[in-house]
């Protein structure tokens, strides 16, 4: 058992479970797990851990916040590898969000009242959101919901999951940048039937999608939207043409500075993608079909 230290992150409650994702940690004990991972030549420079528990009680009666200094024990490795070609590959998958390290069996020692007020804030709602659910609607409905709108999937009903598999729609039922869309423009519509002027209302909903960004943990096709979307309301509040290609690679060099290893996440490769698609192949298949009607129609 080792002690490390650190300012958390973020918390995650699955069930009887709960995950501290911490990062600028350090240990107490000199570890022989971390002079394995030099030899294989694994980067473990400034790599964050994830911290497990059996027992979501104990933290909640701590009241551990986003941005505490806490000090735990417990037993620490690493993530698997994947074994067999196609298989989820957890270690590729954590490395690209900072985390290299996990951690069992563990006990919060000690815990301080330092939180980031706006990080805490999101996460006060997604639990209150969350428990809202549950008591609104029957089990499975509240699992599917919590996936749409909190991007928490740990009480998805399998079944649920597996039909949106078979169907080739699982991407529905996670949080992408035509949900942010959607809501954006949600918030819009009814901002604009207030006294709002179009600049306050632009404002509060880049508000509004950033706290829920934090709520949802900023996965890559949601920053890419608010980035974009944030764009794009600045150009309006200004009088400025808006340009998708431009605005693609500003949220490209934003995601790339403050999360350097999304670029491993097959998320972030399809979403760039798919606004590649339409603003560049969709508009050069348009064109082109009117010079060729008959290879780009489908009418026969």
């Amino acid at each position: 058992e080792n002690c490390l230290k650190d300012c958390n992150l973020d918390i995650e409650y699955k069930k009887d479970k709960t995950y501290l994702y911490l990062k600028n940690i350090y240990f107490d004990d000199d570890l022989s797990v971390l002079s394995d991972i030099k030899d294989k030549g694994i980067l473990c420079k400034n790599s964050g851990i994830v911290c497990i528990f059996d027992d979501d009680s104990f933290l909640k009666n701590k009241k551990v916040s986003i941005g505490s200094n806490v000090c735990i024990y417990g037993k620490i490795s690493v993530f698997d590898k994947a074994s067999n070609p196609g298989e989820f590959d957890s270690r590729r998958y954590y490395i690209s969000k900072g985390y290299l390290f996990k951690a069992f069996s563990c006990e919060l020692k000690k815990t301080d009242s330092k939180k980031k007020p706006a990080a805490d804030f999101a996460f006060e709602v997604s639990q209150k959101t969350g428990e809202l659910l549950d008591k609104s609607l029957c089990e499975k409905d509240a699992g599917m919901m919590k996936a749409v709108l909190l991007a928490d999937k740990s009480d998805l009903d399998s079944e649920v999951k597996n039909l949106y598999k078979d169907a080739g729609a699982s991407h529905l039922l996670a949080i992408s940048g035509l949900h942010i869309t959607m809501f954006a423009a949600f918030i819009l519509f009814i901002l604009k039937r207030t006294p709002f002027n179009l600049k306050a209302a632009y404002s509060i909903t880049i508000i509004i999608l950033i706290l829920y960004g934090y709520m949802i943990g900023f996965s890559p096709s949601a920053l890419r939207a608010i980035v974009m979307f944030t764009i794009l309301s600045i150009g309006k509040m200004i009088g400025k043409s808006y340009d998708s290609l431009t605005a693609l690679a500003v949220a490209s060099l934003i995601t790339v500075i403050i999360k350097p290893l999304y670029v491993l996440q097959s998320g972030f490769i399809m979403s760039y993608l798919a606004i590649v698609g339409i603003s560049v192949v969709l508009p050069a298949f348009e064109t082109y079909g009117k010079r060729n009607p008959k290879i780009i129609s489908s009418d026969r």
